[in-house]
C-alpha cells in the first residue's frame, strides 16, 4: 500500500511539474516573439529606422525620355577627313527626338572611331559619298525613335526603356586591323556622380551589396574576318563597365579610377574568362588605368548565355543578368594597387561614378543587340 501511495504522489507531482514547465515555455515563446517583433524579426514588421535597408538604384531617366548627348568620334582609325568632323570628344550635340523643351540629357552616346560622325546633324561634311548621310532620324511610333548612319544605329523605346544598338565595323575598317590601330566603340554612357555630395548608393564602403541587372538579346552577328582573324588583335565584344573612382575627401574631386567590367559577349569565347590588366598600349585612346573584367561564368552558364557549347551565336533569345559585383570590386581594387595603380586611393573613398554599355570591335564584325531593364542597384541603409 505504501508503494502505491508513493507512486500516486509522484504521478501527481510530475503532472503539476509538467504543467508548470509548459506554462513557462509558453510565456517564453510569447515573450520571444514579441521581442523579435520589436527588432524586425518578422518580414511584415517595421524595423527600427537605423536598421532600414533597401536596394536603391544608381540610375535615373531609365527610359531615356530626355534623349542623349552624342559625343565626338575621338581618335580616328585612319585619320581620313570623314573621321575628323567637329570636336574630337564632346560637341554637346543632343539627340532629343526632334522635341524642344526637354531637360538636358543624362545619357551620352559614345561613337569612338566609328568613322561616320553622328554629330554631323546637318550633314555638312563634304566628304560623304553621294547618297550617304551622317545623320538620319525617324519616329517609328509614339515614343519610339531611330537614329541611323552608315556605321551604326540606335532605336529607343522611351515608353519601356528598351533600346537597340547596331554597329557595323565593316563600314569602319578598310582592311583587317593592325597592331596599334584604334577600333570602333559604340555605347550608351552615364555619369552617376555629384562631386560635392555623392549619393550613398554609389559608395563602395557604405554598400552591403551592389548588383548589375539587365536583359539582353543578340539580334544579328556577321563575321567579315574569316581566316584573317587573329584573336590577339581581332574580336567583337559587348561589355558593361562601371567607373570605380576615388574621391578625395578634402578637395571632393574624383582623382583616379579603375574600369570594372562584365564581358557579356565575346566572339572568341562561349564564356569570357576573368581578365585583369592595365589599359596601356600604342593606340591613342589608352587610358592608363586598371581594367578588371569579371568572368562571364559569374552571371552566365554554358547552357544559358548568348552562345552554344560549340561557340555558335544564339539569335533572338533574351538573357537575364542579375549579378552581385561588390566583392569583385574589392578584388579589382586590390589587384590594381598591387600592380601600382590607384596607389593614393582608399577603399572608403571609392564610388561608382559612371557606367557604359555597348560594343568594342577591334575586328571586322557587325553586331546588333537589344537591351532592357538596365540598372545598377546598391543595398544601403536608407535612413
Amino acid at each position: 500500500m505504501e508503494r502505491v501511495s508513493c507512486l500516486n504522489y509522484c504521478s501527481k507531482f510530475l503532472k503539476k511539474f509538467l504543467a508548470a514547465l509548459l506554462s513557462v515555455i509558453i510565456v517564453f515563446i510569447l515573450f520571444s516573439c514579441q521581442n523579435g517583433n520589436n527588432n524586425g524579426g518578422s518580414p511584415n514588421d517595421t524595423p527600427k529606422p537605423e536598421e532600414t535597408y533597401a536596394y536603391v538604384s544608381m540610375l535615373t531617366d531609365k527610359t531615356y525620355k530626355n534623349g542623349f548627348i552624342i559625343r565626338g568620334l575621338g581618335n580616328p582609325i585612319y585619320n581620313d577627313p570623314i573621321e575628323t568632323f567637329g570636336n574630337m570628344y564632346d560637341p554637346n550635340v543632343k539627340f532629343q527626338y526632334d522635341k524642344t523643351g526637354l531637360p538636358a540629357p543624362e545619357w551620352n552616346l559614345c561613337q569612338w572611331a566609328t568613322r561616320y560622325p553622328f554629330h554631323d546633324i546637318e550633314n555638312q561634311s563634304p566628304y560623304l559619298v553621294e547618297g550617304q548621310k551622317n545623320y538620319e532620324f525617324e519616329k517609328l511610333s509614339e515614343g519610339v525613335y531611330k537614329y541611323t548612319n552608315p556605321s551604326k544605329y540606335i532605336t529607343v523605346d522611351t515608353n519601356t526603356g528598351e533600346y537597340r544598338l547596331g554597329l557595323k565595323a565593316s563600314e569602319c575598317f578598310k582592311y583587317p586591323r593592325t597592331q596599334g590601330q584604334e577600333w570602333p566603340h559604340w555605347f550608351t554612357e552615364k555619369r552617376i556622380y555629384n562631386v560635392a555630395n555623392p549619393p550613398n548608393q554609389t559608395s563602395i564602403a557604405k554598400s552591403q551589396s551592389v548588383k548589375v541587372q539587365f536583359d539582353i538579346r543578340l539580334n544579328s552577328f556577321e563575321d567579315f574576318m574569316g581566316n584573317d582573324a587573329n584573336p590577339d588583335l581581332h574580336s567583337a565584344i559587348c561589355v558593361f563597365y562601371l567607373f570605380v573612382a576615388n574621391r578625395d575627401p578634402v578637395s571632393t574631386m574624383f582623382t583616379d579610377m579603375l574600369w570594372f567590367g562584365l564581358s557579356v559577349f565575346d566572339n572568341r569565347f562561349v564564356l569570357s574568362p576573368e581578365q585583369s590588366f592595365p589599359d596601356v598600349g600604342s593606340k591613342g585612346s589608352a587610358t592608363e588605368k586598371w581594367i578588371f573584367n569579371m568572368a562571364a561564368s559569374e552571371f552566365f552558364t554554358p547552357e544559358y548565355n548568348l552562345k552554344t557549347a560549340q561557340n555558335q551565336v544564339i539569335l533572338g533569345e533574351w538573357r537575364t543578368v542579375n549579378v552581385e559585383v561588390l566583392g569583385l570590386i574589392h578584388k579589382a581594387f586590390g589587384e590594381a594597387q598591387r600592380n601600382g595603380y590607384m596607389k593614393n586611393s582608399k577603399l572608403e573613398n571609392l564610388y561608382i561614378n559612371g557606367m557604359y554599355f555597348g560594343y568594342e570591335t577591334p575586328g571586322t564584325y557587325d553586331i546588333d543587340m537589344s537591351y532592357k531593364n538596365v540598372d545598377i542597384v546598391s543595398y544601403i541603409k536608407t535612413n
